[in-house]
């Protein structure tokens, strides 16, 4: 999760055309991130700084930041949660386990492409997931516990996406995780994007979602194993984070090009929910141009779809008006 992804396609980006539309808008960053990598005792280099995957971003972070929004601008109004992917993913955790603090600060969650339920993922990179426990004994083994670690490879991979023709090979390796939508880009952005791209993140946070992609259709805490569960959680399996404690009205967009959020996926979330909920398959240029993963951050259509975006968040009292709510 990281905000400069939101601001790719200066006026047209997501952050500044819902600032015109005349919202207050705020933009997290995940732990771990390049704008996130300072912490009061420890070093990016230590093993217990990269400690954390989405859950405790979740449960400490996110009520930090909806504090900070609040305390900053003495606003009594409450904050509509806009989030995308691992963006989502947070705001569920948040929400259930805090259900009195979300349920006192925010007004809805808005979910792009979100990303809760992994077991109908269709992207190639999910093959890899059963060897979630290898990947962790091997990367302790190494001392890598997040990419942060090691800022040159990232200088690697920038320097080779920026250039001719090694950009169109990482656009198609990008294409062949999150879905092919090939007359949505715009090749003036592809250099901004791979400048920030992909984001650090702890190896933690990709082995819970390593996890997640095996459970079974479970949305669950993370897995230490069966001995370090039973002291954690006084169960040897790991428990699953109750949706159903979610009263925020909730309104879940995906698109039907997605490999990662998949409609069968995003469908159960949907099922799982017992609040006001909406769901919606978006598609631009009406009803012509499908979504994958992405496209809701550098789309040639994405100006359509601030439109929308923004159309939802001053519309969040009276969602039992639209069609596509229950």
């Amino acid at each position: 999760m990281n905000s400069a992804f939101l601001m790719l396609k200066g006026k047209q980006s997501p952050a500044f055309q819902l600032v015109d539309y005349g919202l207050d808008v705020w933009l997290g960053n995940a732990r771990g991130n390049d704008f996130s990598m300072k912490h009061r005792n420890l070093s990016n280099q230590d093993a217990r700084f990269w400690d954390f995957s989405f859950h405790e971003m979740a449960v400490y972070d996110v009520p930090a930041a909806i504090d900070y929004i609040k305390d900053k601008t003495s606003q009594k109004s409450k904050i509509s949660y806009v989030g995308h992917s691992m963006g989502s993913t947070i705001s569920y955790i948040y929400s259930s386990i805090h259900p009195e603090h979300a349920k006192n600060n925010v007004d809805m969650l808005i979910s792009i492409a979100p990303v809760v339920f992994l077991r109908y993922i269709k992207t190639w990179i999910a093959l890899g997931s059963p060897l979630y426990n290898f990947l962790e004994r091997e990367t302790n083994n190494i001392g890598l516990h997040g990419t942060g670690q090691y800022p040159q490879i990232k200088r690697y991979l920038k320097n080779f996406c920026f250039r001719v023709p090694y950009m169109s090979f990482c656009q198609r390796f990008l294409h062949s995780i999150v879905g092919t939508s090939v007359e949505q880009i715009e090749p003036q952005v592809m250099p901004l994007f791979y400048r920030r791209y992909p984001a650090s993140f702890s190896v933690k946070t990709l082995l819970h979602y390593m996890q997640e992609v095996t459970a079974g259709g479970r949305f669950q805490w993370y897995n230490y194993g069966e001995k370090e569960n039973l002291l954690r959680y006084k169960s040897t399996q790991p428990p699953e984070y109750d949706l159903e404690k979610i009263k925020l009205p909730v309104y879940l967009i995906y698109g039907d090009k997605d490999l990662v959020s998949t409609e069968n996926d995003v469908f159960k979330l949907f099922v799982k929910l017992k609040t006001q909920k909406c769901l919606k398959a978006y598609r631009a240029d009406k009803g012509r141009v499908h979504f994958n993963h992405n496209d809701f951050l550098y789309s040639k259509h994405i100006s359509e779809f601030n439109e929308f975006l923004a159309n939802i968040i001053r519309n969040s009292t009276s969602l039992s008006d639209m069609d596509e709510c229950k």
